[in-house]
Parts: C-alpha cells; sequence; structure tokens
C-alpha cells in the first residue's frame, strides 16, 4: 500500500490519490465496517472539474479505483495528470502486461503494481501489491480494457504540473530546482534568494 511518507516529490494527484486509497484501504479493513465497495462523493477540483469515484476492493491484494469525470475532455486531463505524477511518484519501472489481445502499460514499484487507463468519461486506476495480482485484476476487467485508451492523448495544462515539472523559474529561464531547506519559513522567505 502506498502511503504519504513514499511521496518523494509533491505532487497534487499523488497526495490526493495516497490519500483517497489510505482511507478506502483503512476503511476496507476496519471489520467493524468492512466493505469491498467505497463510493466517493462528486467533488469540485479546480482544473479537473467535478469528479466522483468508486474504490473496490478486489481479490489477491488488488484493487481498482473508477474516477468518473464531467466530459471525456476532463478525462484526458486527470489521466494524464495521474501518469505524470505517478513518473514523478517513485519512478517506477516500467512493464508491460498482457491480457488477451492487449498490451498494458504498467508501473512497478517496491509497494507492487500499477496501471491507469481510460474509458470514455472513466479514469481507471487498478493496483496490486504483486505483478501477478495486477494481472488477475485486469483479467476481470478485459470488456473495458477493450474500448480503453492504455496511454495519455490528453496534453496537461501547464497550471496543473507546472511546479512537479518545471519547478521554480521566471519566464524565459531555464529550469531550476528549489534548493533543499533546512526549515520550513526559509522555503517562504525568497528575499534572502532574491536580494
Amino acid at each position: 500500500m502506498w502511503g504519504i511518507a513514499d511521496v518523494k516529490r509533491t505532487n497534487i494527484a499523488g497526495l490526493l490519490c495516497a490519500c483517497v486509497l489510505n482511507s478506502a484501504f483503512a476503511a476496507a479493513q476496519d471489520n467493524a465496517a468492512r466493505s469491498d465497495v467505497i463510493k466517493i462523493p462528486a467533488r469540485e477540483l479546480r482544473g479537473f472539474g467535478k469528479l466522483s469515484g468508486k474504490f473496490t476492493r478486489l481479490e489477491n491484494g488488488a484493487s481498482h479505483l473508477e474516477i468518473a469525470c464531467e466530459s471525456e475532455e476532463r478525462a484526458r486531463i486527470v489521466h494524464a495528470k495521474y501518469i505524470n505524477d505517478l513518473q514523478l511518484f517513485q519512478e517506477p519501472q516500467a512493464k508491460t502486461i498482457s491480457v488477451g489481445t492487449s498490451q498494458i502499460p504498467v508501473a512497478v514499484v517496491p509497494q507492487g503494481a500499477v496501471t491507469a487507463f481510460r474509458e470514455k468519461k472513466i479514469v481507471h486506476i487498478v493496483i496490486g501489491k504483486t505483478e501477478a495480482a495486477l494481472t488477475a485484476a485486469l483479467g476481470s476487467l478485459r470488456g473495458v480494457l477493450r474500448d480503453a485508451e492504455l496511454a495519455p492523448s490528453g496534453t496537461l495544462p501547464m497550471y496543473l504540473g507546472a511546479f512537479e515539472n518545471s519547478g521554480f523559474r521566471f519566464p524565459g529561464e531555464e529550469r531550476h530546482s528549489l534548493p533543499e531547506f533546512e526549515c520550513l519559513e526559509e522555503a517562504f522567505d525568497l528575499r534572502v534568494e532574491l536580494l
């Protein structure tokens, strides 16, 4: 299971997914109120539009998160943002899993394997503790995979990925990374750097 401590860089979608999945796992593991399906109510998110979700705990340590978007255009953005943040998340190893006639791109990290794909207005994120668990989970989604977009076709607007992709910079300058700071107060006092 991925946790907040695993995030190497600050990114909104990664943190959002980690929070949603961590709370969903916690709720699903609570013996008093155990559930295999958790519905996530609709929320308006700036840049992404109105999103709702459904988390399903599958067999063999796998899970499936469906993110319903208000339009296909917004779903393309959510898909592109998730894949972009996944690449920044833990520098995953890229692999391909065969499910029927489909070749599914997969990111493998120490906690397991994950893939994301889009079917019209729904972005699917499938996670397995092992590659075998992910393959089995994807096998149960063959009907969805048949018409799915496996690689993001949407472009990520700069305002949704400007900080984690570009770092701190002025227009016309090369990319710069923010220095590591000893304490949080220094991070917000740019006068030291600018004077």
